[in-house]
Order: C-alpha cells, then sequence, then structure tokens
C-alpha cells in the first residue's frame, strides 16, 4: 500500500491524472458502502467523468470558497467538542461527530439552516454519561 500525504502527490493522483489510477480495489468498495457510489468510488471512468461534469463547477474553488467561514466554525466546534470529550472521559466518537457536523455544514451551506446537530449531540453523550455514572 502507498499513502500519499504530500499536495503536490495528492493534487497528482486525484485532480491532473486520476484516469491512470485505477478504483478497482477491495478498499472502494468497502469504502463505497459509507460513502455510497459516487466521485470518489466509482470505478467506472466514463460514468466518474460525466458525473465530474455535472458537479465540478459547483465545487470549484471560486464557488466554494465563499463557504470557508462556515467550514473554519464548523471545525472549531468540532473540536472544542473533542477537547471536552477527551477530558471528561477520554472517547471521542468520531463517526457520529463528524456525521452530525457535515449534516451542520450541509445545513448552514446549502440552506441557511442551523441545525446544531453537533451541539445536540454533544448534549445527549453528557447526559448518556451522566445516567451511566449514576448506574455505577
Amino acid at each position: 500500500r502507498v499513502v500519499i500525504t504530500d499536495p503536490a502527490g495528492i493534487h497528482h493522483v486525484l485532480v491532473t491524472h486520476q484516469y491512470n489510477y485505477t478504483k478497482n480495489m477491495p478498499q472502494y468498495k468497502q469504502l463505497s458502502r459509507f460513502l455510497g457510489e459516487g466521485l470518489v468510488t466509482i470505478a467506472d471512468i466514463h460514468e466518474h467523468r460525466r458525473l465530474r461534469g455535472i458537479i465540478g463547477e459547483a465545487f470549484s474553488y471560486s464557488n466554494i470558497k465563499q463557504y470557508f467561514p462556515i467550514f473554519t466554525s464548523m471545525g472549531s466546534l468540532l473540536m472544542a467538542k473533542w477537547s471536552r470529550d477527551a477530558e471528561s472521559h477520554g472517547v471521542i466518537s468520531v463517526m457520529s461527530d463528524f456525521g452530525a457536523c457535515t449534516l451542520d455544514v450541509i445545513g448552514r451551506a446549502a440552506f441557511g439552516s442551523y441545525f446544531n446537530t453537533v451541539q445536540d449531540l454533544a448534549q445527549k453523550q453528557h447526559q448518556d454519561l451522566k445516567e451511566h455514572e449514576g448506574e455505577d
């Protein structure tokens, strides 16, 4: 296995030469269980080109830069939650927290709505922890 961490290498593999690399590996099938069939996981080159053409402009830098404040504020909120979680009980629920954060970002960016999913999840986890500690 090779893991690419250099930004120029990632750009080479994912942007400028993406069709030189196959996605017909078991890892992509596993990833598609979580992400669904889409640009990241689709193996068919022609379907990938078609989908990329449809959504490519929506994800161009000029279009997404307006959402950077949302991304950074939600990232800060998530980091604060993780700090509290680590200090209070040493457990961070990465999958559920990422899901909550993603929902909040989509709500704010696409609909202008504040779902407050991260805060609600933090309150629920705090309440669950207090109830569990009361059982001991």
